[in-house]
């Protein structure tokens, strides 16, 4: 359909996109809604879509395609018709949400900003919705407001929006320091932010002082904090070298941190230069039986650029599904692309949770 479109031909393929949306796929009903309002036939697009609301991608779909042609009011009375009739549209780009995200982006467009933050201050506790929403238009008591009292994830989605709004007005301190106070509330996401923001503005020490509570926190939602350990190993590499990334890591062990710090250490000697000090110990894990020392040792192999030592440790025969995906990038990487279509085929299907090693 682009390609028809690119090439002037808009009727082609508003009649290809009507073909494949009357075998119900979802996608092309998306396409030929936004072909025919582009096209000046709105009036054909509303007919198209007013019997399919119930399905939240073509609601949105409406929401987008009918911008600009006049026609909100009669937008907004159709969404209000869905959602009084209690048919839940469950936003493809949000969750957990219905159809009022939708109405409220309608609402808002028109200028009827009250009746939008009305609608999603009281819709499925719409927090995200409402305070992107109050940010955009300056609403800073209104923001501050949402973001009080007891509730931890209210104040950080409120917090988060209020820094955005407050940067955006350049407002810097007052971001840095709302940032401060959801960090030392235990947000995680915001220590990162803020010391990403001071690591930018040569504010290294500021940041690492950010990190590092977070960094010691005892059994905290690993993803957030491996990050933040990277991150704070990345700033004191750059700031003294592999020493002070190091001793870092001891201390942290040293005070009990919640989780394994062995594989943190291997990177910072890998990217401070010191990479046979890394492969040696992960050849050490990789024999006693270690899947995970195998593919982080690949990994590093493979960004050395020592690609036969890689093919090496990557063990033949075997089909898990990241064991394929590095085996792959080395022959790749060697120009023997055949044989790394061949290897990509026999993988195991991806298991969330197995390929973690749970």
């Amino acid at each position: 359909m682009d390609a028809l479109v690119a090439g002037g031909d808009v009727e082609a393929a508003i009649a290809t996109a009507r073909r494949h949306a009357d075998t119900g796929d979802r996608n092309a009903a998306h396409r030929l809604a936004q072909l025919l309002a582009g096209a000046g036939r709105v009036d054909e697009m509303f007919a198209f879509l007013r019997p399919r609301l119930t399905d939240p991608r073509l609601a949105e779909a409406l929401v987008e395609a009918s911008a600009g042609h006049g026609r909100d009011d009669e937008v907004v009375a159709l969404l209000r018709e869905v959602i009084a009739a209690g048919e839940h549209l469950p936003s493809w780009r949000r969750e957990p949400n219905n159809g009022t995200w939708l109405l409220s982006q309608v609402l808002e467009r028109q200028g009827r900003v009250d009746e939008a933050a009305a609608l999603l201050a009281v819709s499925f506790n719409d927090v995200t919705g409402l305070a992107e929403l109050l940010a955009r238009h300056g609403r800073e008591a209104e923001l501050v407001a949402l973001g009080a009292g007891d509730d931890g994830e209210r104040r950080r989605i409120a917090g988060a929006s209020l820094v955005d709004m407050l940067l955006a007005a350049e407002r810097t301190d007052e971001a840095i320091g709302v940032l401060r106070r959801l960090a030392a509330e235990g947000d995680q996401g915001a220590a990162c932010r803020l010391a990403r923001w001071l690591a930018e503005h040569a504010r290294v020490d500021e940041a690492i002082d950010a990190l590092l509570p977070v960094a010691a926190a005892i059994e905290p939602y690993p993803g957030d904090v491996h990050g933040a350990v990277w991150q704070l190993m990345e700033l004191l590499i750059g700031r003294g070298g592999a020493g002070d990334a190091l001793a870092c890591l001891d201390e942290l062990v040293a005070g009990g941190v919640g989780f394994d710090l062995r594989y943190h250490r291997l990177d910072v000697l890998f990217a401070c230069g010191r990479a046979d000090e890394a492969f040696a110990e992960l050849h050490r894990l990789a024999a006693a039986g270690d899947q995970h020392a195998e593919s982080s040792l690949a990994r590093m192999l493979i960004a050395a650029g020592r690609l036969e030592e890689a093919e090496s440790v990557l063990q033949p025969g075997r089909s898990d599904h990241l064991h394929g995906e590095l085996l792959a990038e080395v022959l790749i990487r060697q120009g023997r692309v055949d044989e790394a279509i061949t290897v990509l085929h026999a993988r195991e299907p991806l298991v969330w949770g197995a390929a973690a090693g749970e």
